[in-house]
């Protein structure tokens, strides 16, 4: 009888466990490119959707939105004053969504990513890994990952865009280090996400390297740069997300686009846009952004507002195919960079440039064709071929 009753649970457990681990890999029975032939085979430009909306997609459904973009990342459910309201999308399970290691709503999760793939075989997807601070009810109150100042009270978080009020985690606990890679391990593995995102120029470059042996070389990992460079921190992450706040162009792609483990992932984000997005937007901008991005770099790029609202520019819309080449010199600040289907030029020399070409080549931005084109400063542009 004992060993029959051993039987049956045996059974039972390999049972539960072979559903857990179909769960888990349910995506995985539609056929998918690997993280890496995504990375290596989207279009150019390839456009980013960090958070935010596109406004010019507002009658689209969601998932739709998100697939004309080439990536896409997201917290893990919406914070709020109120622990027991529970938001859209992902979600981390427990009471506490800062202990979460685990999601509440994994096959809806895998079923989302699945229909992602269908519209956008080459999207990569990444969930938001919160290490910096939460908001108040995120964590009890008495909870040893609170950063604290020395009368023993919780340290407020400061910084841009914050509605509510949040406090510091303590990344010097090495509990909560572990916590957090257990979780980033979790996201990966339970086929939700492609990698991660790290806000606030992540941690240390000493987290970044337990991060790395933790999740393998496999997923990625993308932490928010602005205009910072940090060598250390390149050993470790596939990409740099810079977040640009100022009218600078971020000086320190090149050096992310050469230094960053592959598959690079580096992405610029321009917020140029007014809040909303109202008011007539700056064509110039939006195209000096972007031939900056395709000129420097094999990445992603996005011209939008303070909060990564954004709309859709015609602009983008331009087939370009695989880069030909590395990006050649034309003059001090000005280059340009072949295409399978065409060629961009920026120009940040601080004076306009010509450029030449042997045949009949179309301009996007205003569609005159001819020979000979030039540039005004700080702007940029795509050159096609003539259709016959």
């Amino acid at each position: 009888m004992k060993n029959k009753v051993c039987l049956i649970i045996t059974i039972l457990f390999f049972n539960v466990a072979s559903a857990f681990g179909q769960e888990l890999t349910k995506v995985d029975s539609f056929k998918t490119r690997s993280i890496a032939e995504r990375v290596n085979s989207h279009n150019f430009p390839a456009i980013a959707e960090p958070w935010g909306k596109c406004i010019d997609f507002a009658n689209q459904s969601r998932l739709d939105e998100i697939a004309h973009h080439d990536i896409y990342w997201e917290g893990i459910g919406k914070e709020s004053n109120d622990p027991k309201k529970r938001a859209s999308g992902p979600m981390w399970k427990g009471e506490y969504p800062a202990l979460g290691e685990t999601f509440l709503n994994l096959p809806e999760l895998l079923e989302r990513r699945k229909e992602l793939l269908k519209r956008n075989p080459n999207i990569i997807l990444l969930g938001e890994l919160r290490w910096r601070d939460y908001t108040d009810p995120s964590l009890p109150a008495d909870h040893p990952y609170w950063k604290r100042d020395t009368q023993g009270n919780r340290v407020p978080a400061t910084g841009d865009k914050m509605a509510q009020p949040r406090y510091y985690l303590d990344t010097d606990n090495p509990e909560l280090i572990d916590h957090l890679c257990r979780q980033a391990k979790y996201m990966v593995e339970s086929g939700v996400y492609d990698g991660v995102f790290l806000d606030w120029f992540g941690p240390s470059a000493a987290f970044f390297k337990k991060l790395r042996e933790t999740i393998g070389d496999k997923y990625l990992i993308i932490t928010n740069a602005n205009y910072k460079y940090d060598a250390e921190r390149a050993k470790y992450i596939n990409g740099a997300y810079m977040e640009c706040y100022k009218v600078d162009l971020p000086e320190y792609l090149p050096l992310w686009e050469a230094t960053v483990r592959s598959p690079k992932i580096n992405v610029v984000d321009m917020m140029g846009e007014q809040v909303g997005c109202v008011g007539e937007p700056d064509l110039k901008r939006m195209r000096n952004t972007t031939t900056y991005a395709l000129v420097h770099s094999d990445g992603y790029v996005l011209y939008g507002d303070h909060y990564h609202n954004h709309r859709w520019f015609s602009f983008w819309d331009t087939k370009l195919g695989a880069p030909k080449s590395d990006e050649q010199l034309i003059t001090r600040g000005a280059y340009k960079r072949e295409f399978e289907n065409g060629v961009v030029v920026n120009n940040s020399s601080g004076g306009s440039v010509k450029v030449e070409f042997k045949k009949e080549m179309k301009r996007v931005s205003d569609n005159k064709t001819g020979t000979s084109f030039k540039i005004d400063t700080d702007d940029g542009d795509f050159f096609v071929a003539i259709a016959k």
